[in-house]
């Protein structure tokens, strides 16, 4: 095998493995969208059994992390459309790290919003249970 079809298949292989985590980190953003999209849906079943003022403040803070988890999951994809525009083009005033640092907290603010909506809404669940509510009472 000559030099430059070694390089070749390094370019290829490369190549192959960042479209392969790109997909990836886009597949789990859509579907942490998806599922805060499915969450606020729940939200709006339990807000009927919501009793209580501490339960609703839990309604409330659940449906903002998850609203926060579609509007930063949209933001992402705005960003990493507008960064792929700009490397197409040739923009060398273009500063890589800084998007890259930018998609970066993008997607933590994603994840932690998910997981905090849905770690409220777990509480949510179990305080608007009649079970539950029953033995409180008692």
């Amino acid at each position: 095998m000559t030099s430059d079809e070694a390089a070749s298949k390094r370019v290829a292989f490369y190549q192959e493995l960042v479209s392969g985590w790109v997909t990836t980190q886009i597949e789990a953003d859509k579907q942490a969208m998806t599922l805060s999209g499915l969450a606020i849906g729940l939200l709006m079943v339990l807000h009927r059994s919501i009793n209580t003022s501490h339960g609703f403040v839990l309604w409330s803070l659940a449906g903002v992390a998850f609203f926060m988890a579609i509007i930063s999951g949209i933001r992402v994809f705005y960003v990493n459309a507008r960064y792929v525009e700009h490397v197409i083009g040739g923009d060398d005033d273009i500063q890589e790290a800084q998007v890259l640092n930018q998609l970066s907290r993008l997607t933590h603010l994603i994840y932690g919003s998910f997981l905090t909506g849905a770690f409220l809404t777990a509480i949510l669940a179990v305080i608007s249970t009649p079970f539950i509510q029953k033995v409180g009472a008692n």
